[in-house]
């Protein structure tokens, strides 16, 4: 059996978001358990993955018509290749993005007869502008009989309340999971680490601002905040300016897909007091690393952790740094959280789990398909 994996763009220079990475974990995990997995992407001339210039990648080189819109990267090498490439899988598995392109792949599984599903990855919500409205219009017919993959209960009541009719399934994002790995507080370098986009949701001055408030208490920290602008970076720098607290907080940019994990080890701490969020990767993989955590409570996934002990919940500057301060200080409730979390994502979001629900599901769409 075949599966192609669909999905917008990839990148080996920036992080570019969650989507990407469930791809190539997805990938990975799938040919772990023999089945033969393919990836069709696209990516900018001379910014492809080393990783990915291998057989099983199908990797378009294309320019960016706009540059700060996702959407706008599109050719018709890129069309003609995925045409290609959908005709010789046997299930196309499509990683929704806010793109042109990842809906233009299920117009052409529709349009091939080709059993394919749709993983949404939070990409659909009631809250979106006219354009999203018309994209929504678009996938409702497209997608009418195809299985959606949701990550949360919340996702999936989400999809039945915008009209989708096709089956949903709660699907997790993979996540290779280490060894439990003991923290070791002498080889964490920093204090915190944010590491994500720097967007309005995701709120990075919040970290700025108890940054302030914990070194007004006495207790200074040195923070790492990595990730690519996404409207939000100067407006950052210029609170750590007001505050003073250059020396304190650095901003080196985005970190590479293959030092992530590195980097994530090197912090004592990592914060992303977000908002409006689903299913955050940035959360499984500071999980995966033995890196404590503490989220904003407006998120499935923070909760869930939350709920199982594996994580802290802050939604203001003053509860984050008063939590900064718990973790600090208190070596036992650390070393639960990560433990917890290490367990929770073991039982929930390896690679074995993970294949153990989608290829079932696969390999009843091919049946299907065949009959």
């Amino acid at each position: 059996m075949r599966v192609l994996q669909v999905t917008n763009s990839l990148s080996a220079t920036v992080s570019s978001g969650g989507v990407e990475v469930v791809v190539r974990n997805a990938h990975k995990a799938l040919k772990l358990a023999n089945v033969d997995s393919k990836v069709c992407a696209m990516s900018l001339k001379g910014d492809t993955p080393e990783e990915f210039k291998q057989q099983d990648f199908n990797i378009t080189n294309t320019p960016k018509l706009i540059p700060s819109k996702s959407w706008s990267r599109f050719s018709l090498i890129a069309a003609r290749n995925l045409f290609r490439q959908v005709k010789l899988s046997d299930v196309v598995h499509i990683h929704l993005c806010k793109d042109f392109f990842t809906v233009f792949a299920a117009f052409v599984c529709k349009i091939k007869n080709k059993p394919f599903v749709i993983q949404t990855h939070g990409m659909i919500n009631y809250k979106g502008k006219v354009t999203g409205q018309i994209s929504i219009s678009i996938l409702k017919v497209l997608i009418s009989k195809a299985k959606i993959f949701c990550l949360t209960i919340l996702e999936r009541e989400q999809l039945e309340y915008l009209g989708f009719k096709g089956q949903k399934v709660i699907v997790p994002n993979p996540i290779y999971v280490e060894e439990f790995e003991a923290y070791n507080s002498d080889q964490r370098i920093c204090d915190i680490i944010f590491m994500s986009r720097f967007h309005t949701r995701k709120r990075p001055e919040m970290v700025v601002e108890a940054t302030h408030i914990l070194k007004q208490s006495g207790r200074n920290v040195q923070v790492l905040m990595a990730g690519p602008d996404d409207g939000k970076l100067q407006d950052t720098i210029s609170l750590i300016k007001f505050y003073g607290l250059e020396e304190s907080i650095s901003i080196p940019g985005p970190v590479a897909r293959s030092k992530i994990k590195h980097t994530l080890k090197t912090a004592k701490i990592f914060v992303l007091p977000s908002y409006g969020e689903i299913y955050p990767m940035a959360a499984l993989e500071a999980a995966s690393t033995s890196t404590p955590m503490i989220l904003g409570s407006d998120c499935p996934l923070a909760l869930e952790l939350f709920d199982f002990g594996a994580a802290l919940l802050a939604d203001t500057p003053q509860e984050l740094a008063l939590q900064i301060e718990r973790l600090l200080n208190d070596n036992l409730l650390l070393n639960r959280i990560i433990q917890n979390a290490h367990d929770w994502i073991q039982k929930n979001c390896s690679y074995d789990i993970y294949t153990s629900q989608v290829i079932p599901i696969y390999q009843s769409l091919l049946k299907e398909y065949i009959d």
